[in-house]
């Protein structure tokens, strides 16, 4: 069991209160910085009078009989038990990066490799009901990402965020997920088992809400200023008008951090928040991975170029093909005129070699 000192387990107990974020911070000035000063509320009447005016008298009290009662120890023990590991905002693992923004969580609850709370890191965000382009933008931006050394963040919902974090598992880099719910709720259920992997494979699952909260339509807004604040940089591939992703581009730019977006297709209403932001921010267009990362000082290893590779006839036609955008294979062999029998081995080789992908419903695209 991880050993909990004084500041967790009164962070613990005051995470069962019901005081906002804001009233929190307002403790901690009280506190100078060390939220362990809150068991002086037993004996300082001073102190508690000046506590109280910030939390309630009901809170107060229940706070009192929790330290008196050590809770903090039995939370501790709970939060063992789920493999949960609570980190405070001054312990050496807590996100620098984080740290630096105004209304900076206090107490992080994670599971998985903790380490990556320190690590360099870019956030994506985006549509929950992407195209067969915003993924295909998505796949290819995020593993040139991982490639290049960098975690992705994001938030685990459908869509955009579960592509992001799967492209970063499939190149066995490291991603993590902020949830707008407990860490040990799985919200949407369906990605249960990809929380399950990341975290077993070397991510990490981070929530500011204790264990067992329910998903709650005011915690997304707030678990985006957490998204956006633990990273360099905030990636958005597609994201419609009035989005989620919306709000977490402009909290990024509150936090000062980089915003990169690519442009989408006009009449696409998935992408027409992207474009809109375009529109009013035209330095955020990104076209490639290596205009992100080189705007992040970040020098592509380039372990993927596909230049100079010989293509024979029939590959070549497929290429072609393929430079005016993905298409499906019944597309590709109208216009090619190659036969089906013939034209599979060619689109598996050039899979193989890293010239195209294949997407969902048979459609194939360059890399």
């Amino acid at each position: 069991m991880f050993r909990a000192n004084d500041q967790i387990k009164a962070l613990l107990c005051l995470n069962e209160l019901q005081i906002s974020l804001k009233r929190r911070h307002r403790l901690l000035e009280l506190c100078d910085g060390d939220f362990s000063r809150l068991y002086a509320v037993a004996y300082d009447n001073g102190f508690a009078l000046s506590a109280e005016k910030i939390m309630g008298s009901r809170n107060l009290a229940e706070l009192r009989e929790m330290l008196a009662n050590d809770a903090g120890t039995g939370l501790a023990k709970e939060l063992d038990a789920k493999g949960i590991i609570p980190v405070a905002f001054n312990d050496e693992a807590y996100s620098e990066a984080l740290k630096e923004i105004c209304d900076f969580p206090l107490l992080l609850y994670c599971r998985g490799n903790v380490g990556l709370l320190k690590e360099r890191a870019i956030s994506v965000v985006g549509t929950r009901r992407p195209s067969r382009y915003g993924l295909n933008v998505c796949d290819r931006f995020i593993r040139e990402f991982v490639r290049n050394g960098l975690t992705v963040v994001s938030g685990g919902a459908r869509g955009i965020d579960a592509a992001a974090h799967r492209a970063a598992l499939d190149e066995e880099g490291k991603t993590v997920v902020v949830l707008a719910c407990g860490a040990d709720v799985a919200y949407p259920a369906e990605h249960k088992g990809l929380f399950e992997k990341i975290a077993d494979t070397g991510g990490l699952i981070i929530s500011e809400y204790r264990p067992g909260t329910k998903p709650n339509g005011y915690q997304f807004p707030e678990r985006n200023r957490i998204i956006s604040g633990m990273a360099d940089a905030l990636f958005i591939p597609e994201a419609a008008l009035g989005s989620g992703s919306l709000i977490t581009a402009d909290l990024a730019l509150e936090q000062g951090k980089d915003l990169f977006v690519t442009p989408c297709d006009i009449n696409s209403e998935q992408g027409k928040g992207t474009n809109s932001l375009l529109k009013s921010m035209q330095g955020a267009m990104v076209l490639e991975p290596a205009d992100v990362l080189e705007q992040m000082g970040i020098r592509s290893s380039d372990g993927n170029k596909t230049e100079g590779v010989q293509l024979d006839f029939d590959s070549q036609a497929v290429y072609d093909c393929l430079a005016d955008g993905q298409a499906h294979i019944e597309e590709i062999i109208a216009r090619t005129g190659i036969p089906v029998a013939d034209l599979v081995p060619v689109l598996l080789d050039m899979e193989l070699a890293g010239i195209i992908d294949r997407l969902s419903g048979n459609y194939y695209c360059l890399k």
